[in-house]
């Protein structure tokens, strides 16, 4: 009984080889998962990564928001598809101008054209899920936070991959927001305490319909 092209040695290589590509992916979706972008939050599979906003969400975490390729488009909207290709194009073309990105086929003097074409196939590859592809841009953006981190807080571990810029500038936005609400509560030295209100300690003062007082706290015979 003759093979089938699936079931020959070779397809069988290719197919465990993909396999274990796509598991290290599955790893590093853990990791996004851990990260506070929007897309990051919801991401929970391999598949989730292939619209691009991950990785975009990634970049403007290294490089900024301008370098996220744009806002992303509305799931309603008939371009999506196209929109998201495009802006996952923007990104990586800043990944590989602005933070080093080194991308297969594309030499250190190769002109811009061959650089937007490969870009263009690399999106492409992202886009149907190609795990090797899509393992080897991630692998670069994590080292990148990562390294970025470690100048920001030497202190961090290196062997810790949810350790990164973003978290721990969410932790700062919390801090900061902590800090904010003691000072509205504990007045600066020179300010006046706020002013404090409470009942009347007269005794002519009293709430509708209970007994009167008089000034020694006795309550007088009704007349």
């Amino acid at each position: 009984m003759a093979l089938g092209a699936r079931d020959s040695p070779g397809a069988r290589e290719v197919s465990a080889h993909d396999a274990t590509l796509t598991d290290e992916v599955q790893k590093l979706v853990y990791w996004i998962n851990s990260l506070p972008g929007k897309r990051c939050l919801l991401a929970s599979k391999p598949k989730h990564l292939r619209d691009g906003e991950c990785i975009c969400e990634l970049t403007a975490m290294l490089l900024g928001a301008a370098a996220a390729g744009g806002r992303p488009p509305s799931k309603t909207s008939p371009l999506k598809k196209q929109s998201d290709v495009d802006r996952l194009e923007r990104a990586l073309d800043r990944l590989c101008t602005d933070a080093g990105l080194r991308l297969s086929g594309v030499g250190a003097g190769d002109a811009r054209s061959r650089v937007l074409l490969t870009i263009s196939k690399t999106a492409a590859r992202i886009a149907r899920g190609d795990p090797e592809t899509t393992l080897h841009v991630l692998n670069f953006l994590r080292t990148a936070l990562k390294h970025e981190a470690a100048i920001a807080d030497p202190s961090l571990s290196a062997g810790n991959i949810r350790e990164d810029r973003a978290a721990r500038a969410t932790a700062a936005v919390v801090d900061d927001r902590s800090r904010r609400r003691e000072l509205t509560a504990t007045p600066t030295a020179g300010e006046p305490e706020p002013r404090k209100t409470s009942r009347p300690t007269s005794p002519a003062w009293r709430p509708a319909g209970s007994p009167r007082v008089d000034a020694s706290g006795a309550i007088p015979p009704e007349s």
